[in-house]
């Protein structure tokens, strides 16, 4: 079922003060069966960097919702640099998680729980958006840190990026305005910000995982700029994925549907 959010916000465009509305938006999850897996290759200037899987389920909370778990595993690194600050600890790869939990009509955040490498300077980052208020709880060695910050209708966790650009469908026009709540900062607390989110145009985008037709989904944000290249048919899996302030990205090695592939993995 097609969920309308339209003309939630008003934007002003140009010296002379002209009021753009703000573009009709559909947010229509893809068909996701139950335990969608994929596997992506980290890449930086063709550099792999380690792999992330991405498991999606579909599950009855209070309401029912899709359960996202990303984990992230990377290569150690004899030497980190501000573009590539993957961490390593004695020689071993660094893994950390994520668990999102959205509603499945309209993909409104409920809960989110980030779970760092062991050795990073933070235990978890907590957040709840269920009382109409982002609750982000930060635990680090010195204490918990705590924030909560105002939501709206159009408001999404930075962490579940990949599947709302897998669910918009935005009429040409001007961009979506959309509030995006960053739980992870420096220093910690989490913070929301203003993002731009616009379909750029039809790519095909070769991956390991094949050769595929891809709508191309641009987000901006204050500090940087995504680029996301979604299936144009089917369950619009997320194909391919560029930071542009990073210059880290994503390629699609697999997608599986209730099948394990970390046993595929291998450096």
């Amino acid at each position: 079922m097609f969920i309308l959010l339209a003309l939630l916000f008003l934007s002003r465009c140009g010296s002379a003060g002209k009021t753009v509305l703000q573009p009709v938006v559909q947010i229509s999850p893809p068909p996701i069966v139950d335990g969608e897996t994929s596997v992506y290759q980290w890449i930086q200037d063709s550099l792999l960097l380690g792999y992330r899987q991405l498991t999606i389920n579909r599950i009855q909370l209070d309401v029912p919702v899709f359960r996202i778990v990303t984990v992230d595993r990377f290569f150690p690194s004899e030497n980190p640099s501000p573009n590539r600050p993957f961490r390593t600890q004695h020689g071993t790869p660094q893994t950390e998680s994520t668990v999102v939990t959205v509603t499945r009509a309209d993909l409104t955040p409920q809960t989110v729980l980030f779970v760092p490498a062991p050795n990073d300077t933070l235990y978890w980052v907590a957040v709840d958006y269920r009382h109409r208020i982002a609750e982000i709880l930060t635990r680090t060695p010195n204490g918990t840190i705590e924030n909560r910050l105002p939501i709206g209708a159009l408001t999404f966790d930075i962490n579940q990026l990949p599947l709302l650009c897998r669910s918009l469908k935005i009429l040409p026009g001007p961009p979506l305005h959309t509030l995006i709540v960053l739980p992870l900062t420096a220093p910690p607390g989490g913070m929301s910000v203003l993002a731009e989110i616009t379909i750029s145009g039809i790519d095909t985008v070769v991956v390991p995982a094949g050769t595929f037709e891809c709508q191309k989904v641009i987000v901006k944000l204050p500090e940087f700029e995504e680029e996301y290249w979604v299936e144009k048919v089917g369950a619009r899996r997320l194909i391919k994925y560029f930071n542009r302030h990073t210059g880290r990205g994503l390629k699609l090695m697999l997608s599986t549907i209730g099948v394990n592939p970390t046993e595929k993995l291998s450096h």
